[in-house]
């Protein structure tokens, strides 16, 4: 394990790191330091001593100047086409492009426009979404959700005239065998054939949220639990509607009983206060009325839960927990071969989302992921020391963590060897206190969970910056802090924290 432990270190974990410096140190990381609460703030607020310093940042929010500087050539490439100003954005699936020149055009009719505001232009194997640029705004939060866009290295490649248009059908097959012995060791429901590669874990929600409401038009879906926020906004935004439901499972069932449902979508735990719902009463509530679940495990991880007997499709971030290292995007789907909607999605799959990542991409991923289970083993154990810690603090009023939060229904789904997972949240009894821990945490600071270092931010000012108040009233306030534990000495960590607790 210690050799895990001193790879992770060359990235850095402790100490300081400048503002907007990219976590881990490598030139396609996910994450990038904000180290004080002000800085969190500023950065929301687009102030320009923050958004100056930003080298890299999470890819689906985030242009890579990599990204931006291949938008900018094609941008002026196909200048001379149009009369009007436009930009574009590069995305790898033709299926995704067209569904992004319906979603503008629609908008741009909405407004009253009758002109035609977008078009597709294939170059080197990506799919150029142009669109006028005063649909700059819809067009990114499009690439944001679908997750779709070109990832950064591909970005790199075409730049310096290497791109790679083949397939890495040899690092998918063991990534995909890899997965497969973990999530159904007997083999019983064929993981490798029915488990399928994403750019990240956000395309492979927005896919089977597109599937579903093909399967079902007109009908709503229902997000059950405080979700990751792109989850909530592809539900309200791409499809027929959401109901919101946070955790009531009688509420849940009038709805279901009173009106065609597609879908339930649900994580486990959620993000961030780590809840788990009870999936065997779910189970039987959806199987009465033929709703299926689809059921994110990102933050719990498939090593940790095995509730694919209870779901109709799982899907996972390997960005996260899998990868760790935290420099490659990609994403999940696992269809299990018993739900009533399985052939469909299968085909449909087949058919217009599949081969979408790049070939260094998948490479990346490959080599990342040999040590996951030693890794997310660590990482169980390191978290729930420090969580057992944290909880018995006097400046602190709640720690979640499934330890502690929902533990009957967490174990329900607890894999035999299988622990709580590395990601928790505290609330400060004094609320002025948080940016006072924060800022003297001396670990990395900045968005994302997973990373092989620990890693922690002010969750709701990151994430519902602009709808705080909405946060508050699910009792998400802005002032929790949410830390996804490394694989750093246990010890050194728990002196970590108990400095950042002084006053």
């Amino acid at each position: 394990m210690n050799n895990i432990f001193n790879k992770d270190l060359d990235h850095g974990s402790f100490g300081h790191k400048d503002l907007g410096s990219p976590l881990p140190d490598d030139r396609n990381a996910v994450s990038f330091s904000l180290p004080e609460w002000e800085d969190v703030i500023d950065y929301e607020l687009s102030k320009e001593r923050v958004v100056s310093k930003i080298q890299t940042g999470y890819p689906r929010f985030f242009f890579h100047p990599d990204v931006n500087s291949l938008h900018k050539l094609y941008s002026k490439k196909f200048a001379d086409r149009y009369d009007d100003d436009r930009e574009c954005i590069a995305l790898l699936n033709k299926t995704v492009a067209n569904y992004g020149k319906e979603y503008l055009n629609n908008l741009s009719a909405n407004n009253g426009n009758d002109i035609v505001i977008c078009d597709i232009i294939e170059e080197e194997g990506l799919f150029i979404l142009i669109y006028n640029a005063e649909y700059s705004k819809e067009a990114k939060s499009f690439w944001q959700h679908s997750g779709y866009g070109v990832s950064s290295r591909q970005a790199y490649d075409i730049l310096h005239g290497n791109n790679k248009t083949d397939y890495n059908t040899k690092a998918e097959n063991i990534i995909k065998d890899r997965i497969a012995k973990i999530v159904d060791p007997s083999n019983k429901k064929n993981i490798v054939k029915n488990s399928f590669l994403f750019p990240c874990g956000m395309a492979a929600i927005y896919s089977i949220h597109h599937i579903i409401k093909t399967l079902n038009p007109e009908a709503k879906t229902i997000q059950l639990g405080f979700p990751y926020v792109d989850t909530l906004k592809i539900q309200e935004n791409f499809g027929y509607g959401t109901h919101f439901i946070n955790n009531d499972l009688d509420k849940l069932e009038e709805i279901i009983s009173s009106e065609k449902i597609s879908a339930v979508f649900c994580e486990f735990p959620s993000n961030p206060l780590l809840k788990t719902v009870n999936i065997v009463k779910l189970h039987e509530i959806l199987s009465r009325y033929n709703v299926p679940l689809i059921a994110d495990d990102t933050v719990g991880t498939f090593y940790n839960l095995d509730i694919l007997k209870y779901s109709d499709i799982i899907v996972s971030s390997l960005t996260k927990s899998y990868s760790g290292t935290g420099n490659v995007m990609s994403g999940l789907l696992i269809a299990n071969p018993e739900s009533k909607i399985y052939d469909k999605v299968i085909e449909i799959i087949n058919n217009n989302f599949i081969n979408d990542s790049y070939y260094d991409d998948l490479d990346i991923l490959e080599k990342n992921s040999r040590d996951f289970i030693d890794r997310i083993q660590q990482i169980n154990s390191n978290a729930e020391f420090i969580c057992d810690f944290l909880r018995s603090h006097d400046e602190i009023e709640h720690v979640y963590y499934p330890k502690f939060t929902d533990k009957d229904n967490y174990n329900i789904i607890k894999t035999e060897n299988g622990g709580y997972g590395g990601l928790l949240s505290i609330i400060t009894k004094d609320k002025d206190f948080a940016p006072q821990i924060y800022n003297k945490l001396t670990i990395a600071k900045g968005p994302s969970l997973g990373t092989n270092f620990t890693l922690c931010c002010p969750y709701t000012l990151l994430a519902h910056f602009d709808e705080l108040d909405w946060a508050e009233e699910n009792d998400i306030p802005s002032h929790l802090i949410r830390i996804s534990i490394g694989l750093e000495n246990k010890n050194d960590l728990l002196n970590i924290f108990k400095n950042s607790l002084k006053r």
